[in-house]
């Protein structure tokens, strides 16, 4: 099994959270006239345990819907500061044989000016553009979907929609898109 990437530690952090908040709604909605759950701000002292129950609910789902899209945002994040790392080694290994290349051959003197920084490949649309035509269509449009997500919720999206890329998915896109750089 291949070492974790930032965006498997990402992936793990949200699980976490995940079973943190499912494991603390089961206690919740088993004693929802507990005090704790008013300490903790998820319902109001005063409700009948109907009505607690009812605001348990709607908070737990407020909460993992939350959580599953701060999932998502930050293994997109993860995947770019991974992605910055490994095309800034690119780029160095990519200048230093056209300067090699150089000396060989005919190249003008700008050759070098050619080759973009790697702040131009900042965002995942960027990344995007440069596997466009060299990887697989489908892992492009899986990329897609998980910068579509991404972009969603970081401009604002109903966190009780579940995010449009499922979570195991997303990882293994980025991941993979990340495997190709």
């Amino acid at each position: 099994m291949p070492d974790p990437t930032p965006i498997d530690a990402a992936y793990r952090r949200g699980q976490i959270l995940m079973a943190i908040l499912t494991r603390l709604r089961e206690q919740a909605l088993a004693n929802p006239a507990h005090p704790r759950w008013v300490e903790l701000g998820l319902c109001p002292a005063y409700e009948t345990k109907r009505q607690a129950v009812a605001d348990l609910q709607a908070t737990f789902a407020d909460l993992l819907g939350l959580v599953g899209h701060l999932t998502l945002l930050d293994m997109a994040a993860s995947f770019e500061v991974a992605s910055q790392a490994r095309l800034g080694t690119r780029l160095g290994e990519v200048r230093s044989a056209l300067a090699a290349g150089g000396r060989k051959r005919v190249l003008p003197p700008y050759a070098l000016r050619l080759v973009r920084d790697r702040d131009e490949f900042g965002s995942l649309r960027a990344v995007a553009a440069l596997l466009d035509g060299e990887a697989d269509e489908a892992l492009l449009d899986a990329f897609d979907a998980v910068r579509q997500a991404r972009n969603n919720f970081a401009h604002g999206t109903e966190i009780l929609s579940a995010p449009v890329a499922d979570p195991d998915a997303a990882r293994d896109t980025l991941n993979a898109v990340l495997g190709l750089l």
